[in-house]
């Protein structure tokens, strides 16, 4: 019985906890970064950027969005042209990442492959644009050979995907990143 707008409240309130909770979790609550491979990549997305969702007992004082995203082959259209499309129906639109865009959004990572035929390359080609045009810092990692989630295949291609997030995310002010 759960809904893929469930599972976006869920995030979204996990993002308010670990804020909330920052100095007994021993983090700073102002270098959270919210991260996912593939569904879970939508649902880091989703924290940023779906305002009208949300989990009525939140305490909405508390920021959900977090200070960086980092996405790896995610879930970002889910027009027909992208992946969720029959799942979500005609409220596809309400969990599009790319049909979300706005000036303001966190500091973001894509890393995707562009031989990934379940989250299409293009639709992050296309988010990548449409974060440059409304302003925001995004770096889009294309895997020419990368086929979905390729940075999970071996252990080289993990370690070639922390060496793109980890100087991204210290460019962008969450120092101590390991």
């Amino acid at each position: 019985g759960t809904t893929a707008f469930d599972s976006v409240k869920d995030a979204k309130s996990a993002v308010r906890y670990v804020r909330s909770h920052a100095k007994v979790l021993g983090i700073d609550p102002d270098k959270i970064v919210a991260g996912g491979r593939s569904a879970g990549g939508h649902l880091a997305a989703a924290t940023a950027m779906f305002s009208d969702i949300e989990e009525e007992s939140d305490d909405r004082s508390v920021s959900c969005v977090p200070n960086a995203l980092v996405l790896c082959s995610p879930v970002i259209d889910t027009s027909a042209a992208g992946y969720g499309h029959e799942l979500l129906g005609k409220r596809w639109q309400e969990l599009s990442p790319l049909h979300h865009v706005r000036p303001g959004l966190p500091p973001t990572i894509i890393l995707h492959g562009m031989r990934d035929t379940t989250t299409p390359f293009a639709g992050a080609k296309a988010f990548d644009e449409a974060m440059r045009a409304a302003g925001n810092k995004v770096r889009l990692v294309a895997h020419v050979r990368g086929s979905h989630s390729y940075m999970m295949r071996t252990k080289e291609l993990f370690e070639e995907a922390m060496g793109q997030i980890v100087p991204f995310l210290k460019e962008n002010g969450i120092e101590g990143t390991n």
